[in-house]
């Protein structure tokens, strides 16, 4: 409307400025029905936000559900999700620990085997799977630890996921069960 006010007014002699008037009134049509177009596109894309956020929400009370440490890294090797087990496991928040590397979070031997794992996984799109013994206060826990690959719908790998297990009880059993096969109950000889 203030463009029409202008061009009906005294200047309307002046061609150069009509025309540019006139240019700018278009491209002002072609800037509103874009932002429109724009605005039912946004519209479309809230219900897909909320389904997003709702499975994530779901996924991430899963793998809190689970006794199990649960990790996700992105391609680069840095954490981007994790369960609470986890977190406690390596006594940080998960705050702290998204966008960590391992080297940031365990010494430096153990950090070395992780990102070698990871490395693996990443470049050659192969699970690895590791049994590992871990110090603590009670001498060692066995933790049997598996990580896969994650891909684009384009086949692109966008990092790994894994999950690591402590079954140092098993692998107790499984050394008693061995002893008793090999050992003369009578004498307790082999």
């Amino acid at each position: 409307a203030l463009l029409r006010q202008l061009q009906e007014s005294e200047m309307k002699d002046n061609d150069t400025f009509c025309k540019a008037l006139q240019l700018a009134e278009e491209e002002l049509g072609e800037g509103e029905a874009l932002l429109r177009t724009m605005s039912r596109e946004l519209a479309t894309l809230k219900p897909l936000e909320v389904a997003l956020r709702t499975g994530e929400s779901a996924f991430n009370s899963l793998i809190n559900a689970m006794p199990d440490l649960v990790f996700q890294k992105d391609a680069a090797g840095y954490y981007v999700n994790c369960n609470e087990a986890f977190a406690t496991y390596v006594g940080k928040s998960k705050e702290e620990i998204r966008g960590a590397r391992p080297r940031e979070l365990f010494p430096t031997k153990a950090a070395h085997i992780l990102e070698k794992d990871d490395q693996h996984v990443i470049t050659k799109g192969e699970p690895v799977r590791r049994e590992t013994w871990v110090k603590d206060d009670e001498g060692g826990i066995l933790y049997d630890t598996i990580k896969t690959p994650y891909s684009s719908d384009d086949g692109e790998i966008l990092g790994l996921v894994g999950v690591s297990r402590d079954i140092t009880e098993r692998h107790k059993m499984e050394e008693e069960l061995r002893r008793l096969a090999t050992t003369d109950s009578l004498t307790e000889s082999l």
